[in-house]
């Protein structure tokens, strides 16, 4: 099957079909949360409960967060970040900021460099304070790029104030 896989149906088949051959393990999906391969659906494990994932991230390997050995865990010390190439912000929560820029700058062909990184003791206060932000810039007309959520076309400076300003609003 080559192409985007738009059809519930037809992901699963392709979902069982690629975590089973690899021997990656399987979770539940809510099918009612799907909208799309690219949007945020719910998953459920059977140690950890649910968490959400694109269902296109499930087939490229990425499962619960608690369970992968690498990735993020929001029950672990992470990082938010920054990151800004050609008039584009990318910000993000990850365990290895270093790691993270280098795996967007060969996604994204492009040369990203840090502007912010702060690091939170609580994974789980760091995706609250990216969930702010990532909601500070669409609120402030910001659209994210197209298949993203955490990439917008804005400049340097807009990028800062705006990530200063959500982990200002995070601090006690």
């Amino acid at each position: 099957m080559s192409g985007p896989v738009k059809d519930r149906e037809a992901w699963l088949r392709l979902a069982d079909a690629r975590r089973g051959r690899e021997g990656r393990r399987l979770y539940a999906m809510d099918l009612s949360t799907w909208t799309s391969t690219h949007q945020m659906a719910v998953f459920h494990c059977p140690e950890h409960g649910a968490f959400r994932r694109a269902p296109h991230g499930y087939l490229t390997g990425k499962g619960c967060p608690s369970c992968a050995q690498t990735g993020f865990d929001p029950g672990k010390p992470a990082e938010l970040y920054l990151l800004w190439s050609e008039g584009v912000a990318n910000f993000g929560i990850t365990r290895d900021a270093d790691r993270r820029r280098v795996q967007h700058n060969n996604d994204d062909a492009t040369s990203y460099r840090f502007l912010r990184r702060v690091r939170f003791e609580s994974g789980r206060e760091a995706q609250i304070t990216e969930r702010r932000l990532l909601l500070m810039a669409r609120a402030s007309g910001y659209t994210p790029e197209p298949r993203s959520f955490e990439k917008f076309r804005l400049s340097a400076r807009d990028a800062c104030t705006l990530f200063d300003l959500a982990v200002t609003a995070s601090t006690p």
